[in-house]
C-alpha cells in the first residue's frame, strides 16, 4: 500500500512542479487549451484525485510537454532532491530547455524560403 501512495505522491509532486516551472498558477494553467478546470488540477496537485492517461495527456499537451517528460520528472521526484545530485527542478528545467530550443528549431526551419 505505501507504494500506491508514494506513486500518488510522486504524480501530484510531479504535476505541481510542471506547472510552477512553467511558472503558472493553478488559475493560469487550468484556462490552457486542453487543461483541466482549475477544481480537478488543484485535486489532482492535492491528491484528492489521479488523472486518468487521456486527460493527463492532453494536460500535458497543453503544456508543450509530453509522457516522456513527464517520466523525467517522476523519476527525479523518486530519486529525491540531493540524492546522487538529482535536483527536479534542475532535471525539468533541462527537459524544458531542450524542448523549448527543438520548438525554435522547427519555427526556423519553417520560416524558411521553400519549406
Amino acid at each position: 500500500m505505501g507504494t500506491a501512495r508514494n506513486v500518488g505522491e510522486h504524480v501530484s509532486h510531479a504535476l505541481r512542479l510542471i506547472r510552477t516551472q512553467a511558472g503558472l498558477t493553478q488559475t493560469a494553467a487550468s484556462k490552457r487549451d486542453g487543461a483541466p478546470d482549475f477544481r480537478t488540477l488543484s485535486h489532482w496537485e492535492t491528491k484528492r484525485k489521479n488523472p486518468s492517461l487521456l486527460l493527463l495527456g492532453r494536460y500535458l499537451d497543453s503544456m508543450g510537454l509530453d509522457f516522456r517528460d513527464f517520466q523525467v520528472a517522476l523519476d527525479a521526484i523518486a530519486a529525491g532532491s540531493g540524492q546522487s545530485g538529482t535536483d527536479p527542478i534542475e532535471v525539468l528545467e533541462d527537459r524544458f530547455l531542450q524542448a523549448m530550443k527543438a520548438l525554435e528549431q522547427r519555427v526556423v526551419a519553417l520560416e524558411r524560403p521553400g519549406a
